[in-house]
């Protein structure tokens, strides 16, 4: 990020650095510090605190700070020059040399992936000789071993990882980058099953994956696109499902200048009638271009579940509704959520939607209770940041909510509750308070004709 922005430089190499090398230890491994609380544990691997994976992690994240600073010389710090980078990268060669001889099992397939994807930069980087290519031979071939298939479309993933099988399109573009079609045709089977689970603004199910996934795609648009100038005519030709609708059909035109340039085409959006059977892409022309086509649909909502005194538990999380606050003047109503969490260490969000034609008056304060670290509030909704919950001490926050614009048969409010960096562990319950279950015509709108008491004579 420093070629964009301004980064201090004691951040990338001074105290960060100092402190990652001060946690390895002689034969190369990094640990965790004991009582070291950790936002996200799945970063560790599944070894937990001192897994392989996570002294890949480590080791790679030393060869970027070295290749950052050959880039860029303003992010020297006077400690720089001092700092033993360079053996600890050797350690970490020779840590992954005997434990891949001796402990192949203890690899999983997150630490293979990691391995894999260091020790093939250490190769060409020429750190630790012949023996590091050997090496980086056999961790490539034992991880390509644990790949899964789609045969019928020939897709290759592991373990239905987008973070574990971007590192392998990482690697793949690593091993072959004598040449360029070698390196497309070992990277585009698993390229493929990525690019599949991208969401349709680009992105992956959560943050890491995110990371990895589009870097793994920007290194292969960088590795395949180098020989010469991609220009391709793409049609897109959508064919509707009834016999007298109109099919769809578009044309996109990919030159040099433009080709990294994202074009969208919306098919029957927001036109009910335009239902299509299939969409059919072709091109021709030169070089590597990427299609995506995604759709959007409307899923039921699951049962409700209601806020109440008691615990409402799912995925390890808890909810549970506490003694009302006061109201405040100028407040409709107010209540309060307690949460919980079991099992391991992390960031929570809860968040509470506004019921129609209300708004937030009051809520609960950053650092008012334990663990509270951030809280945002809007029109929409409020959304409570924690770095940490736990399983035997509940944390209660309060809200409380101002009527914006009468509303009738007003719909219970969504609470939710969800671990940050695993978004699919999550509970969520609805409320709809007392206050607003029997609201009237002209109790919610006095100066509706009707409602108003006759003037005086």
């Amino acid at each position: 990020a420093a070629e964009f922005i301004a980064v201090d430089p004691a951040a990338v190499t001074g105290n960060s650095i100092m402190f990652l090398l001060s946690r390895q230890d002689p034969s190369g491994r990094f640990t965790e510090p004991e009582g070291a609380r950790v936002l996200d544990t799945s970063l560790q691997g599944e070894a937990g605190k001192a897994s392989l994976g996570m002294s890949a992690f480590i080791c790679s994240a030393l060869m970027d700070v070295r290749d950052a600073v050959e880039l860029l010389p303003a992010l020297r710090t006077p400690e720089w020059p001092l700092l033993p980078v360079s053996t600890a990268l050797r350690r970490c060669v020779d840590l992954f040399k005997l434990e891949f001889k001796q402990r192949l099992a203890d690899f999983d397939t997150r630490d293979m992936a990691l391995a894999a994807y260091f020790l093939w930069r250490a190769r060409l980087a020429g750190e630790g000789g012949d023996a590091t290519k050997s090496l980086a031979k056999r961790v490539w071939e034992a991880f390509n071993a644990r790949a899964e298939s789609d045969h019928s479309a020939r897709l290759y993933f592991w373990k239905g990882s987008v973070e574990v099988t971007a590192y392998g399109v990482l690697t793949a573009l690593l091993a072959e980058s004598s040449s360029e079609a070698a390196a497309a045709k070992a990277a585009l089977p698993a390229l493929q099953w990525l690019v599949s689970k991208q969401t349709d603004q680009g992105g992956f199910h959560d943050t890491q994956s995110t990371v990895v996934g589009i870097r793994a795609i920007a290194a292969f648009a960088t590795a395949t696109g180098a020989s010469g100038p991609t220009r391709a005519r793409i049609e897109i030709f959508a064919k509707a499902a009834a016999v007298a609708a109109t099919n769809s059909s578009t044309v996109i035109n990919i030159e040099p200048d433009d080709r990294r340039v994202v074009r969208r085409r919306l098919l029957g959006r927001g036109d009910a009638a335009a239902e299509f059977s299939s969409v059919t892409v072709r091109a021709e022309g030169t070089g590597i271009a990427l299609a995506t086509a995604a759709w959007q649909f409307n899923l039921r909502d699951p049962e409700r579940r209601s806020l109440v005194a008691d615990w409402t538990e799912s995925s390890g999380l808890g909810l549970r509704l506490a003694a009302p606050p006061k109201v405040l003047p100028g407040a409709a109503f107010a209540f309060s959520v307690c949460a919980r969490a079991s099992g391991t260490q992390g960031m929570y969000i809860l968040t509470i939607s506004s019921p129609s034609g209300y708004s937030p008056e009051e809520f609960t304060r950053a650092g008012a209770v334990p663990g509270l670290q951030l809280v945002e509030a809007g029109p929409l909704q409020i959304v409570f940041y924690f770095d940490r919950l736990m399983a035997k001490k509940e944390v209660c926050v309060q809200s409380a909510w101002r009527r914006d614009v009468p509303v009738l048969d007003v719909q219970p409010q969504k609470i939710t509750l969800q671990k940050y960096y695993n978004p699919e562990l999550v509970n969520t319950v609805f409320y709809l308070d007392p206050a607003l279950q029997s609201v009237g015509r002209c109790q919610a709108c006095p100066d509706c004709p009707g409602c108003s008491p006759p003037p005086s004579p």
